[in-house]
């Protein structure tokens, strides 16, 4: 169904909006998502302060050339395209979730595509290999559990080394 004038407007000034309150946005192709699914996902990153919004893709991106961000093909957008506006200290915990829902749903075998497309950083186009890259790092929280777990490694280790020196000579 094609939109109006005045119904592209009012979306161009919604975008508008997301982008410049935005630190990063990146873009995903959906297929076959039933809503319920989407929603969940949807209210899953509204937690770290994300939003996500299925876009018009001409419109979206002559609003983000006009806002700044770096130029993208209309090309390299196939399919249905998913808009996920983050920002805040946060800004790279909703791509965490987007690739646990997307493992959870293939663990499932359920019959959907969530795949990214790419994402502006720094007003930057970066392409969907760096965006996964970004998605798959190990928050900060995992990473002192990691450092933690290694730093009391020797000293368990050697715990039970003693323990069983211990067990011998009785």
């Amino acid at each position: 169904m094609a939109l109006t004038r005045k119904q592209k407007e009012s979306l161009v000034d919604n975008y508008k909006v997301d982008i410049e309150s935005s630190s990063n946005i990146v873009l995903l192709k959906q297929s076959g998502i039933p809503v319920n699914e989407i929603n969940k996902l949807r209210n899953s990153i509204v937690e770290f302060g994300a939003k996500m919004v299925v876009v018009k893709k001409r419109v979206f991106l002559s609003t983000a050339i006009s806002s700044g961000l770096g130029e993208v093909s209309l090309d390299d957008l196939e399919g249905s395209v998913i808009a996920l506006f983050s920002s805040g200290e946060n800004e790279y915990l909703p791509l965490k979730e987007v690739s646990k829902f997307v493992k959870q749903a293939k663990k499932e075998k359920k019959l959907f595509e969530l795949v990214y497309l790419g994402g502006w950083y720094d007003s930057e186009w970066k392409d969907s290999s760096y965006v996964s890259e970004i998605a798959e790092l190990p928050t900060k929280d995992e990473l002192l559990s990691k450092f933690a777990f290694l730093m009391n490694y020797p000293l368990r280790s050697f715990a039970v080394g003693v323990d069983q020196i211990a067990k011998k000579g009785e």
